[in-house]
């Protein structure tokens, strides 16, 4: 679980980082509603797997989901193929991006002049 709250916070940062929070956003709100009913699959049928009369049955089940889902839409290896020769699609933001018009570049954090008692190190 740790890994996973990890990869998140290093796509926004990425993210954050490029300036493209919008898009981000936008390619979110497009897959919500898909992963939201294979998540569903996955959480009901692996509720029943805690009943240990069924849990073989809720592991076969589970199985099927995750065939289901790599060869959904043309296969995992074609979309795979796809998203190499054809780079990230482009979608333009939503009127609700997360944009505020402010871009981020860590390298001005540091520089000689934003900390405290090194504006004597400014050369103008």
């Amino acid at each position: 679980m740790g890994f996973i709250i990890l990869l998140i916070g290093a796509f926004a940062i990425v993210a954050a980082y490029k300036g493209t929070y919008p898009t981000l956003g936008a390619l979110l709100a497009q897959d919500a509603p898909a992963f939201a009913i294979w998540a569903l699959a996955i959480v009901v049928i692996g509720g029943f797997g805690f009943i240990p009369r069924v849990r073989p049955i809720a592991t076969a089940m589970l199985v099927l989901i995750f065939i289901a889902m790599i060869l959904k839409n043309g296969g995992i290896f074609s979309q795979l193929q796809k998203l190499v020769t054809q780079g990230i699609p482009k979608v333009a933001p939503s009127a609700t991006g997360f944009s505020s018009g402010l871009t981020f570049n860590p390298g001005s954090l540091f520089a000689p002049g934003n900390i405290p008692g090194t504006q004597s190190l400014v050369v103008p």
